[in-house]
């Protein structure tokens, strides 16, 4: 959200014709991917069942690739062989949405609140279980009072999407960053 609102100010700024056009461009993509995920959200919410499957490294690329273009926030994405030959078949329907939503929000939450510069995403395979790690480099001072079992409504969401595939999630606030891991046993579709 906060890329898809700056840009048009870089495009404001932008003193060459031609940064001014590739401004237009990444905001197109940025209006298309906004629609994409807003419906796809909804769809989540609404319950409907979709017989699709998420291309979780493709998202993930992708994400890396647009968030270098615009310079917000750089994702470094590292993933295991196994994540990366299969991806379809390694994780069920249920699972990649949970992936999708726990990737979506920390991207958002690292946005809004950390003041961070970079987000490391690790997603790795190991005895049919996955792990997840997200860990940015916020600025921003975490007060004393903070704890990790803070009862913010972002967290207790992904607690309980992860409950439901078995998985946990902690969230573990450091001075400078935020760190989170979520590990869930792999179930993949019949």
């Amino acid at each position: 959200m906060a890329v898809k609102y700056l840009t048009p100010d870089y495009k404001k700024n932008a003193t060459t014709e031609s940064s001014k056009q590739r401004f237009s461009s990444i905001i197109e993509e940025w209006d298309t991917i906004y629609r994409d995920s807003r419906n796809f959200a909804h769809s989540l919410i609404n319950g409907e069942k979709e017989d699709r499957h998420l291309n979780i490294v493709e998202y993930l690329e992708g994400l890396q690739h647009q968030f270098d273009e615009v310079g917000l926030l750089h994702i470094t994405v590292t993933m295991s062989t196994d994540v990366k030959e299969h991806n379809i078949n390694s994780f069920n329907k249920e699972e990649q949405r949970v992936i999708y939503h726990l990737i979506k929000e920390s991207i958002s939450n690292t946005i809004k609140h950390a003041n961070a510069k970079n987000l490391d995403i690790h997603i790795t395979i190991k005895h049919n279980t996955c792990y997840i790690k997200l860990r940015d480099d916020g600025h921003k001072k975490i007060k004393s009072k903070f704890t990790a079992q803070s009862n913010g409504i972002g967290q207790q969401s992904l607690t309980k999407i992860f409950n439901k595939i078995d998985g946990n999630i902690s969230f573990t606030p450091k001075r400078h960053g935020y760190t989170v891991v979520a590990p869930f046993p792999i179930r993949p579709e019949e």
